[in-house]
């Protein structure tokens, strides 16, 4: 599922490779790009758990910069 926030000024494409609905960003994610963006990075990898019906799931992908 892809989504667009705004980061830092940047709008930036979260792309999980999930077609799941739950499959966006959480503060978490949005903070770790953040410091990404911070420290030069353009792009990079996603790794977010999330807790769904009492069980943990995964969500991997890429982040960039639009």
């Amino acid at each position: 599922m892809k989504t667009i926030e705004k980061v830092c000024s940047h709008n930036v494409q979260f792309n999980y490779f999930s077609h799941s609905k739950n499959a966006t960003p959480n503060q978490s994610e949005i903070e770790h790009v953040q410091a990404c963006l911070i420290d030069n990075y353009r792009e990079g990898e996603l790794c977010m758990i999330k807790t769904i019906n009492n069980r943990e799931r995964e969500f991997r992908g890429w982040w960039k910069i639009l």
